[in-house]
């Protein structure tokens, strides 16, 4: 039994990463902060609330955190849905609800090339 179990998945997950965030969009609160990470699965998890950017694009995912084509996901955004594109190129932008109270990424999940 124990070397079975030595063989199963490594249930330990690395921590979420804090991005750089671009064109003034910043955190909605510390507990809602932007953030992602990838799964011992190969999926990649959005999290975080942002506010205030002055044009669509808010951040840019690295190498190995980017879908291996475009991705485009509905989230909500000031009381409303907010069109979210997870470009292959690693742009996150929000084609809908820009520079407005706040824009969700939560729930976003995908899995990478």
């Amino acid at each position: 039994i124990n070397n079975a179990l030595a063989l199963k998945a490594d249930k330990t997950q690395e921590a979420w990463i804090t991005p750089t965030l671009v064109n003034s969009w910043v955190n909605w609160s510390a507990d809602l902060a932007i953030a992602y990470m990838k799964d011992n699965f190969g999926f990649v998890h959005l999290k975080g609330v942002a506010k205030s950017g002055v044009t669509n694009h808010v951040m840019t995912l690295p190498v190995g955190y980017r879908p291996p084509k475009n991705e485009y996901f509905i989230c909500t955004g000031n009381n409303s849905f907010v069109l979210v594109n997870v470009l292959s190129t690693g742009e996150v932008s929000f084609t809908t609800g820009m520079n407005v109270n706040f824009n969700s990424l939560s729930g976003i999940t995908f899995k990478v090339a």
